[in-house]
């Protein structure tokens, strides 16, 4: 097999041990200590790494990728061991839970970094059209295997931490023998008088991740959103709430086929304006009539156009950017976007306790229609873009 099909079998491994992992910690903390804990220690490492972002983007840009990859996995994996011996210890839970996302934030970064590194160039939007695709399936066999870990054993999550464990582990060694550990090496074009973490990254580039990272924000506020107003408010059974998230999934393959063809120039635009503009009016349409032909109709949208803003983006800064600062860039922008979940769920937060869950899915529309707004003016500024 190629260096590229290694990379995509390590990645599914280690997101289908993080995902269920994922599931389940929350779920423990929660249960035990109230959901007030589990968003404080969210916030507080949100936090921590947009501290830490630039020096984070350095480490990844000038260590040996592969083995930084590999070597967050297993310090990860000893962690998910150490609390399956001690599952009752609450401080040693919320440390792993923080530690995961530090990982995960890392994860991303280090990800988006070895592939702009080893998929050949022109080929960028394929392998995040299949890497799209490769998360949705992780997704769901993670959830499928917390589930079947919850109805084995409801009293103890010492068996999906071993799991999990053992995941990460063997995901690491297929990154430590099969993915390049070797430091990355500068592109040809790339200055080398100047050092990654001082070089600026263009105005129209950061614009067209943060805006374009819009949906993504969204629909993590929707894991939040969903089960509050399909549940609690609208009094729907757990079965609506499930087949919405199977209508994302199939809207988020979609987008990951579609991915792969490819924009350029002024396309990369016009992709994440009319997923911006997608997303604001299926988050209207329920806001307004939120029966469950609706919700299903908006989950596909949604996963559709998170997935195609997301593959736009980031094949766009692949392309622009060169390889000793692509994992700078990402850094910063991942680290920026969760500043920007943690204020907007505590805005959630605020105005739900003012006028009530009914705002929920017009929260979101506003917080679209204000991306779509800051996006269409920096597009009407020659400058700009």
């Amino acid at each position: 097999m190629s260096r590229l099909t290694y990379f995509i079998l390590a990645n599914f491994l280690s997101s289908v041990s993080m995902g269920v992992f994922l599931i389940a910690l929350p779920w423990l903390i929660v249960k035990t200590l109230g959901g007030n804990a589990l968003i404080a220690v969210s916030a507080f490492a949100m936090l921590v790494l947009f501290l830490l972002r630039q020096r984070s983007g350095t480490l990844v840009d000038s260590a040996p990728r592969g083995r930084l990859f590999a070597t967050a996995m297993v310090w990860m994996a000893l962690l998910l061991a150490l609390l399956a011996v001690a599952p009752a210890n609450t401080a040693l839970m919320l440390t792993v839970f923080f530690c995961g996302q530090i990982y995960l934030f890392f994860y991303y970064v280090i990800r988006s970094a070895i592939t702009r590194e080893i998929v050949p160039e022109g080929q960028f939007g394929r392998y995040n059209g299949i890497l799209e695709i490769e998360g949705q399936v992780s997704t769901f066999f993670a959830g499928g295997a917390a589930a079947f870990f919850f109805a084995q054993n409801t009293e103890s999550l010492s068996p999906v931490l071993w799991a999990s464990a053992g995941g990460m582990l063997i995901s690491s060694l297929i990154v430590l023998v099969k993915l390049p550990t070797d430091a990355p090496l500068r592109d040809v074009d790339e200055d080398e008088t100047e050092a990654p973490a001082t070089q600026v990254f263009p105005l129209s580039l950061m614009l067209l991740a943060y805006c374009g990272s819009v949906p993504f924000i969204c629909v993590m506020l929707l894991n939040v959103i969903k089960p509050i107003v399909i549940v609690d408010l609208l009094r729907y059974s757990g079965e609506v709430l499930a087949l919405t998230s199977v209508f994302y999934t199939v809207g988020a393959i979609a987008a990951g086929l579609l991915g792969g063809r490819g924009w350029s120039g002024t396309g990369q635009k016009q992709v994440v304006t009319l997923t911006l503009f997608g997303f604001f009016i299926f988050c209207l349409l329920p806001a307004i009539a939120p029966t469950p032909i609706v919700l299903y109709v908006s989950s596909v949208v949604w996963g559709f156009s998170n997935g195609l803003s997301r593959i736009t983006w980031q094949t766009a800064a692949m392309s622009q950017v060169g390889n000793q600062r692509i994992g700078n860039f990402f850094a910063t922008v991942t680290a920026g976007v969760g500043v920007m979940r943690i204020g907007l769920l505590f805005g959630y937060w605020a105005i739900s306790a003012l006028w009530g869950y009914e705002i929920s899915f017009g929260y979101l529309a506003l917080i679209c229609a204000v991306g779509l707004v800051v996006f269409a003016s920096a597009r009407l500024r020659p400058q700009t873009f």
